[in-house]
């Protein structure tokens, strides 16, 4: 997403702050053994940057979200601003069948991207 304002950072509390201020949480990864753990995190980081997007989405703008930090913003998006345009861009090839068939959530993120208008994959080259 594309905006003129001055970028800022917005924390779990949602306040927002600059960055010599702010705290950074460490980043969990993931393992299979951590979905279920970890899911519900993701579900409402993806959901706190809708909420963002939708306060200052203007009519007519284009939403352009990149990579698997938000393939659920689509989704969420959707909901909210119905005839928003959404673009999702991943800069990794989609991972093949194999791999994505064993995500205990593969139904909700497909689903999710699906409500982007329009989708783009790196490619195996």
């Amino acid at each position: 997403l594309y905006s003129r304002a001055e970028p800022k950072m917005v924390l779990a509390d949602e306040e927002e702050t600059n960055e010599e201020e702010a705290e950074w949480r460490p980043a969990r990864s993931w393992s299979p053994m951590e979905a279920e753990a970890c899911w519900p995190d993701y579900c409402a980081m993806n959901a706190l940057f809708a909420r963002k997007v939708v306060e200052i989405y203007s009519h007519g703008d284009i939403i352009w979200t990149h990579d698997y930090h938000l393939l659920l913003l689509p989704s969420y998006l959707l909901r909210k601003l119905t005839n928003a345009r959404i673009a999702l861009f991943l800069h990794v090839p989609f991972p093949s069948s194999e791999i994505f068939r064993t995500l205990a959530t593969r139904e909700e993120i497909l689903r999710a991207m699906l409500c982007a208008d329009h989708i783009g994959f790196d490619l195996f080259e």
